[in-house]
């Protein structure tokens, strides 16, 4: 009886096409931690909603809160 093999993962971000078409090799899944993506997001969400009320009381300090909540943006891509 024939086994079925599962795919060979490997680290690169496309597959790979090898002459013998049973052996394609298929990129790693990228796990994020959705709880930590979550939070991150909420928070620059808060801080962007922030700054938009307080930009009318105080141009500087709101857009100081949607340039910081923008840095977290960056940082949640990573999370």
């Amino acid at each position: 009886m024939n086994k079925v093999k599962s795919p060979k993962w490997t680290s690169s971000s496309t597959a790979a096409y090898s002459k013998n078409s049973k052996d394609y090799k298929y990129p790693t899944p990228v796990l994020e931690d959705t709880d930590k993506h979550q939070l991150v997001s909420f928070v620059k969400s808060g801080l962007r909603i922030l700054g938009l009320i307080v930009i009318p009381l105080s141009l500087s300090a709101g857009l100081t809160l949607l340039v910081i909540a923008e840095a977290i943006g960056i940082v949640e891509e990573m999370v």
